[in-house]
C-alpha cells in the first residue's frame, strides 16, 4: 500500500464519519421536534380534561 492509498482511505473514512454525524444530527432534530409536538398535544389534552373536571366547575 502506498501513502496515497492510505490517505485516500483515511479521507473516505472521514467522509463516512461526517455523513453519519450529519444523519445523526438530523435524526436528533427530528426527534426533538416530534417530542415538542407530543408534549404540546399532551398539555392540551390535560387542559381539556381539567376543563371537564367537576371540581373545577365550582
Amino acid at each position: 500500500m502506498t501513502d496515497s492509498d492510505a490517505v485516500t482511505r483515511i479521507h473516505a473514512a472521514i467522509r463516512r464519519i461526517e455523513a453519519a454525524a450529519q444523519r445523526r444530527d438530523a435524526e436528533e432534530a427530528d426527534l426533538r421536534q416530534r417530542h415538542a409536538a407530543l408534549r404540546d398535544e399532551v398539555s392540551r389534552a390535560i387542559a381539556d380534561m381539567d376543563a371537564l373536571s367537576p371540581q373545577d366547575a365550582g
